[in-house]
């Protein structure tokens, strides 16, 4: 009988090499997916404007946050201010005297109704 030598598979360099052309893809799959530009890294924070507009665009953007920020404040403020104008006019009053009871009670509520 003849031997025949096994088969053997790729060797490791051409793995690494096929491994190195799906990463490759698959990361220009993903900027596609995620709207980037290929081959651009992910950076962290805010990315510089590319145009004049796009600058223009972000302080107007920040420009609203800050407006609309200080508008949440100032109402907070104003709010707050009526609520303690109206705390101070809410003073504690002490309680009125007890209706009279028995049959001094009795007459009154028959000639003028319950006094509150």
């Amino acid at each position: 009988m003849s031997e025949t030598p096994p088969e053997t598979g790729p060797t490791t360099a051409e793995l690494a090499t096929r491994i190195d052309q799906q990463e490759s893809t698959l990361n220009k799959i993903l900027s596609v997916i995620e709207g980037k530009k290929p081959d651009t890294p992910a950076s962290e924070g805010k990315e510089p404007p590319g145009t004049v507009a796009e600058e223009i665009r972000q302080q107007l953007e920040a420009r609203d946050r800050k407006a609309a920020e200080d508008a949440k404040a100032a109402d907070a403020d104003t709010w707050r201010k009526s609520v303690d104008e109206k705390l101070a006019g809410m003073t504690e009053k002490p309680p009125g005297e007890p209706a009279p009871t028995g049959f001094k009670g009795a007459v009154q509520r028959a000639m003028w109704g319950r006094q509150e």
